[in-house]
């Protein structure tokens, strides 16, 4: 006998049998009755609730104490039944194979219930109560886990199918039977047919459930005594003719625990004839068999009861599981595990009591928090089933030892529980697992083991739930994998799990499945196989957000199982809808982002089934969409979106007639000139939500009539200077309201406060919102979630009963609020995540105070103007608060897993307490921007298990950098700007999971250790501003993971390693001012995302790399101040093509050795500098992959507006070209005039010639202009006054003449601007004009006989040398006449 929660198999027979409040009453009340009958009613529902007493109980049956069980049982009588949410609990899942609990959910038969009032024979009755004095026996475990969807691992025995398939046969199948026998098919096992379960460990049919079925026949077939091992039979609700029931057959059948309900519906012939079901027994009759009935149970049940009880917990269970509950954190944590009672009636405990052994542990959804999971779990080897689900175990890593011991698991469920790291290998050992689930703990992953070796035993798996769970290795062979060792897969999910390639055809293997979720695995590409259309039971196919392309297998929307198909955000994905045929059971379809044709078939409308729609109206037929939509009748939820790069401006005023619509989402519309009024028409409407919407002209107020609503959602819409409108208090009903980043403006209107029943509340990123937050919003009783970040001002008043108030998350953050925090703040009991960050408050906050929040997880008080008072949360951002030293009291608290002091003025040592202290706890640590000298003990290695972040940058830190070891799946390091000048030489072994690694401006030196290559997984790495030397190591630019390498200002030589290959994944190289020497590595056109390439300052000898034209992302190229030669033509050759350098936005190649002229096609490619592109006015900048840290973002150094100047954020707007200190000769190319974005040009210290084109002054945007010293001649173009955004222009050095044009930015321009040019006058020089043209003249003939002097002295040299023979002479006057030009321009540096 097994003990369940409830501690009795009669808890099992209740729910099977009476499952929601008033059942016995709505029963015996179908027929109209007298006023006596209805007083007899009213006296059984009083004699029923008074037995919950045991004082009734003893009065009423003073010498049968076992009717003392009937307390449980009038428990679940006039209880409501749980909903499917609750029922499902044990597990955190629903199975395909609840088919017991589907059947109480879906169709509830009230067996006993309806039996008791309907006709009955005495010696029917007497059967009955027989049938319920059968023994009880140990398999009331099953029953109880039937409930949560326990399924066997062993197939169905071939007598059990052929006993099953020979019972179906003696029934007439009629129109409402026929779907309970659909999966009933000779050659299929069993075990997984409508209504049949099997023992987990023999195959022999356990559950047998026709119950409500249709099912008529004149005889109930001896075959079914042949289910010897039958423990529960369900045939209620059916319609048989008997003529007697059969007096032998019974005692086969399992004499351990047997429930029948007796046959009804239309006729029941028992023993002695047919009696019609109108002629009701008596309510006086009624209450005595209800009595006698649950009294003869009683009498069985407290016998069994002193059985079951003679085994009890064993003691090694009980202390382990005493062990497991002293790992949660917390007090008052599951009150009945008491040290010294049977722990086989604990919460969630269940017990096999013939052994006294624990076989289920569900501690699912107790909101238990631990940082680890205690290893004595692993004592409890009897387990079958176990959740953990939806619990916090705060990052903590899964065991790597000790689940191969739970070798009988067939359930594993640790959903949304917050682990992190490795997979572990035991998991593979557990070969009976029928059920296996870690989705949604963000932190977990597969590598060593790989996912190939944990699935290799798993024959048995039937559901499979990974979502969120990386699978770093065998990631485009995963299909190829579940193929070969999961051959009875039913349901798989891998939601968001990494993988990738494309569905191998070994997949069509795993016939079974009947639930398949692939979404957002965005690598996941090729063709959706055309064998998805031969899964006769799949029911649910989401492959959403993916890379599918190719036409997509219409025969798959002809599924007859098929409920849900989801292909949303495929963009390369083509759709052909087809014929829809009568009868299509597709419930929920979403088509958005995909390639859907012009036409819809009118078929469309065949979808009756049809709840959920989602579909993007760009591209299809305006005028089909209103007839076909508006003909699906069951239509209740509809999602549409427009196009994304350009609002459409839609048609959609006939969504207004959908009147049956209780969801609508509204995605890209531009409704600025017609406002969607006709939303206020779907007065059924519980959920409105708008996406990137335009509605500037106003919100439409009909959308206030929505008395319905209980969730209003408007994200990223254009809401531009309008107010939250006073009608928002309407909606009395609501409970999440979300307004973000729509440009509101004005104050949140009080009305607010009328919705009473809200419990979200999100508006924020709304720039122009302000005013005081209302106080009515403190005071709404249901309100748990509230994040407010605008312009909001003013103070806080106190929140009224603060005690009682359910305020469970506040977020403030980012206004602009002032004043003192409210101590009522601190009074919140429920309080769990308190962000007040980035205001104004002043004052100061008690600590004290703080430490009294008990649920405190989060607590942030940064970037205000408080202080604090240093007199336990588990995260505290204490940032900007200027404190001078850390609290005292945070030594104390050994459960902050967050804790963040960054920006304040404290100063020694880092105390070593801050991660002694918390080991295990801490994951996030922040003391940037302090004025830490030191660390504590200097430690070259720290344990921190699972820490995530660390971040000590911006500090006077010396000595060794401390090395967190964790075992953590990704980790940021920052250790920059500081003065550590030594880090242990193996450090790269303990960085083998860091995403992020940042060494930059530190004193660190030698040789770069090799151990970094250890750090395989890194994305981003910064050493730069060290003095690290030797050559770059090769596993660097080797590297497939990395995205950003920052070298820059070392002393690394060498040659950079020409090793970038397929896959390359470089955004960003930076290796200026080192001593790089050789050329440019060819392999890095490899690196096709390749966004910044800097390696200015070294000594690189090359030609221009024209083949880094063809890298369509590059943006920012540095080569100055090496040694590149050779000249800048067109880009002819094997590098003409229209789409060379087509986003460069920055090329600096100054101070080289080019030459020749400018060809004028060159600056054509530069696209991005002619025209805006998508990304305009973004920053190039990268992600880290860890949260804390945020955004990586590039740096650069270019010379502009006379100076070099450090850009700390590249914006995608800034355009420059500096061609500066080299040998470029010919006229300025007139092509420049289409770069009509450029910010900065300089062209100085060259050869130019002849005049400055007029047409740059198509340059509007310019503001820095150099082409000083040059050989340019003529008058300053007078159309340059109008380049307004000019502030700085240099035309020194040059031979420029005539007058300087005045007005707008040229009277701002000192003489340095245009000194050098010896025949240049007026303003701001101090030479004055003459008459107009005359300078002009004098300079033209000045320069004509300086020109000409200088060609004689070419021809006098070249007769002075001809002497010594015409070559060597030649030679010489050229060489000499080189020399004064050298000298020349030499003297003017």
């Amino acid at each position: 006998m097994v003990a369940t929660r409830a501690g009795s198999p009669l808890n099992y027979v209740l729910k099977e049998t009476f499952l929601y409040q008033g059942a016995f009453r709505r029963t015996r009340t179908r027929r109209k009755v007298e006023r006596d009958d209805v007083q007899l009613s009213s006296r059984i529902d009083s004699l029923l609730q008074r037995l919950h007493d045991d004082r009734m109980v003893s009065e009423t049956f003073p010498d049968r104490a076992p009717c003392r069980r009937l307390l449980a049982l009038t428990g679940r009588i006039f209880s409501p039944a749980k909903t499917g949410g609750e029922r499902r609990r044990g597990t955190g899942q629903q199975g395909v194979h609840d088919e017991p609990e589907r059947m109480t959910a879906a169709r509830p038969t009230l067996p006993l219930a309806r039996s008791i009032m309907m006709t009955f024979q005495t010696k029917t009755l007497l059967m009955l109560s027989l049938h319920l004095l059968i023994p009880c026996s140990s398999a009331a475990a099953t029953y109880t886990n039937h409930t949560r969807a326990i399924s066997p691992a062993v197939p169905c025995l071939p007598d059990q199918a052929a006993a099953l398939l020979q019972l179906k046969s003696s029934f007439s199948i009629t129109n409402e039977s026929m779907a309970a026998f659909d999966s009933w098919k000779a050659g299929e096992d069993c075990c997984r047919w409508e209504g049949v379960s099997c023992g987990d460990a023999d195959g022999r049919v356990t559950w047998l459930d026709l119950g409500d079925c249709g099912l008529e026949s004149g005889q109930l077939d001896p075959v079914l005594f042949k289910l010897t091992s039958l423990e529960y039979l369900n045939l209620g609700g059916n319609n048989f003719s008997l003529s007697e029931i059969p007096s032998t057959g019974f005692e086969r059948l399992n004499h351990r625990m047997f429930f029948f309900f007796p046959i009804y519906r239309g006729s029941l012939d028992a023993i002695g004839g047919r009696k019609p079901v109108s002629k009701m027994i008596s309510p006086k009759q009624q209450i005595n068999i209800l009595i006698f009935l649950l009294c003869s149970y009683a009498i069985h049940s407290d016998t069994a009861a002193q059985h079951d009880t003679a085994v009890h917990c064993r003691p090694d269970q009980a202390s382990s599981l005493l062990r497991l509950k002293a790992s949660f954190i917390g007090t008052n944590l599951l009150p009945s595990w008491r040290a010294g009672s049977d722990c086989c009636h604990w919460e969630g405990v269940t017990c096999d009591m013939a052994s006294g052994r624990v076989i289920s542990l569900d501690l699912s959804e107790l909101n238990l928090i631990s940082n680890r999971l205690d290893p004595a779990l692993f004592n409890l080897t009897s387990l079958r089933n176990l959740s953990l689900a939806y619990n916090d175990f705060l990052g903590a890593a899964l065991p790597a030892s000790g689940f191969a011991q739970l070798t009988n698991m067939i359930h594993l469920n640790f959903s949304y529980s917050s682990f992190s790291g490795q997979i572990p290998i035991g998991i593979g050992s557990l070969k009976k697992l029928v059920t296996l689930d870690f989705s949604r703990n963000y932190g977990l992953y597969f590598v060593k083991p790989s996912f190939q070796t944990v699935m290799a035993n798993l024959s048995n798996l039937r559901e499979l739930h990974l979502d969120d769970v990386n699978i770093l290795s065998s990631r485009s062979s995963w299909s190829v994998i579940l193929a070969d060792n999961t051959p009875q897969l039913e349901i798989l999910s891998l939601s968001q799990c990494g993988i990738s390639g494309s569905i191998h055809s070994s997949f069509s293997r795993l016939r079974s499945l009947k639930i398949i979720d692939l979404s957002v695995n965005w690598e996941l590409n090729g063709k959706v196989p055309e064998f998805f259309a031969e899964l006769s039971s799949l029911s649910i196919l989401d492959i959403s957000g993916n890379s599918f392309e190719g036409q997509f297998p219409t025969k798959i929307f002809h599924l007859k199982s098929l409920r849900t198909l989801d292909l949303s955000m495929n963009t390369d994905l083509s759709i052909n809808l087809p014929e829809f045929l009568d009868g299509n059971n597709l419930e929920t379809l979403s088509l958005t982002w995909t390639n859907l044709p012009y036409h819809t078939p009118s078929s469309f409308a065949n979808l009756k089934s049809l709840k959920s729609l989602a579909i993007s109206t760009t591209g299809t037929s305006k005028e089909l969409l209103p007839s076909l939509i508006g003909e699906l009748p069951s239509l209740k939820e509809l999602e549409m979106w427009g196009s994304e790069w350009s609002l459409e401006k839609p048609v959609l005023s006939w969504v207004g007639n959908l009147k049956q619509l209780t969801d609508l989402t509204l995605g890209s519309y531009n409704f600025s000139q017609s406002t969607p009024s006709w939303i206020g028409n779907l007065t059924s409407l519980a959920t409105l939500e708008m996406w990137g919407c335009n509605l500037s002209t106003s919100i439409p107020h009909q959308i206030g009539n929505l008395a319905n609503l209980t969730s209003l959602r408007f994200e990223d819409c254009d809401f531009f200077g309008q107010k939250i409108p006073s009608w928002i208090g309407n909606f009395t009903k609501l409970r999440d309201l979300r307004i973000d980043n729509c440009g509101l403006s004005g104050p949140i209107p009080s009305t607010i406060g009328n919705l009473t029943q809200l419990e979200y509340l999100i508006i924020r990123s709304n720039d122009q919102l302000n005013g005081k937050i209302p106080q009515l919003l403190f005071t709404l009783s249901g309100l748990k979630y509230e994040v407010i970040g605008n312009q909001l001002s003013g103070s806080l008043e106190d929140i009224p009963s603060p005690l009682t108030s359910s305020l469970s998350s506040i977020d403030l953050s980012d206004n602009q609020l002032s004043g003192p925090i409210p101590k009522s703040f601190f009074q919140l009991t429920n309080l769990n995540y308190l962000n007040l960050g980035s205001n104004k408050f002043i004052g100061s906050v008690e600590l004290s105070f703080v430490w009294k929040l008990k649920n405190l997880d989060l607590l942030s008080l940064s970037n205000n103007l408080i202080s604090l008072i240093d007199d336990e949360g588990e995260t505290i951002l204490l940032a900007s608060c200027k404190l001078t030293k850390i609290p005292g009291t945070l030594r104390y608290l050994d459960a902050i897993s967050h804790l963040d002091l960054s920006s304040n003025q404290i100063t020694g040592a880092i105390p070593s307490w801050i991660w002694e202290n918390r080991t295990y706890q801490l994951k996030t640590l922040n003391l940037s921007h302090n004025m830490f000298t030191t660390v504590e003990q200097s430690p070259s290695l720290v344990n921190m298990t699972y820490l995530t972040y660390l971040d000590l940058s911006f500090n006077r830190l010396q000595g060794s950098i401390p090395i967190p070891v964790t075992a953590s799946s990704e980790i940021a390091l920052d250790y920059s700007n500081n003065h550590f000048s030594s880090i242990i030489p193996n450090f790269g072994i303990y960085l083998e999971n860091a995403s992020y690694i940042n060494l930059s401006n530190n004193k660190l030196s030698g040789h770069l250790p090799s151990s970094i290559c250890n750090a395989s997984k890194a994305i981003i790495m910064d050493l730069s501003g060290n003095n690290y030397s030797g050559s770059v190591p090769a596993c660097l630019t080797g590297s497939v993971n990395l995205s950003v390498l920052k070298l820059k200002d070392n002393q690394f030589h060498g040659v950079l390693p020409n090793n970038s290959r397929e896959g390359c994944n470089l955004q960003s190289i930076d290796v200026n001012g080192n001593q790089i020497e050789g050329k440019l590595p060819r392999s890095l056109s490899y690196c096709q995302h390749l966004e910044l390439l800097d390696v200015g300052n070294n000594q690189i000898v090359d030609s221009f790399p024209f083949w880094l034209g063809t890298l369509p992302n590059l943006r920012v190229l540095v080569l100055r101040s090496n040694k590149f030669i050779g000249t800048i033509r067109g880009l002819k050759g094997g590098y003409q093509n229209s789409d060379q350098f087509t986003r460069l936005q920055i090329i600096d190649l100054a101070s080289n050795h080019l030459s020749g002229n400018i060809h004028s096609e060159w600056f054509e490619h530069f696209q991005s500098m002619m025209k805006n592109d998508n990304d305009e006015g973004e920053i190039l900048e990268y992600d880290t992959k860890v949260n804390a840290k945020g955004s990586y973002q590039d740096i650069t150094a270019v010379s502009y507006k006379g100076g070099m100047l450090t850009f700390t954020k590249i914006l995608t707007t800034f355009k420059l070209i500096d061609l500066s200190d080299n040998s470029f000769g010919g006229p300025i190319p007139k092509s420049l005039q289409k770069l009509v974005l450029l910010r900065g040009l300089n062209m100085s210290y060259n050869a130019l010639i002849g005049e400055i084109p007029p047409q740059l002054s198509s340059l509007t945007q310019v503001e820095s202009l150099d082409l000083s010293w040059n050989k340019l001649s003529g008058e300053i173009p007078p159309e340059l006054t109008s380049l307004t955004s000019l502030a700085s222009l240099n035309l020194s050095y040059n031979n420029l003449t005539g007058r300087i044009p005045q007005g707008n930015q040229f009277g701002s321009f000192s003489n340095s601007s245009f000194e050098g040019n010896a025949y240049l006058c007026g303003k701001p020089l101090s030479k004055q004009c003459d008459t107009p043209g005359s300078t002009s003249r004098n300079a033209s003939a000045t320069s004509e006989t300086s020109s000409f002097w200088q060609d004689k002295l070419g021809v006098i040299l070249l007769f002075f040398f001809s002497g010594l023979g015409f070559t060597v002479g030649f030679i010489l006057a050229v060489w000499f006449q080189s020399f004064f030009h050298i000298e020349r321009w030499t003297h003017k540096h």
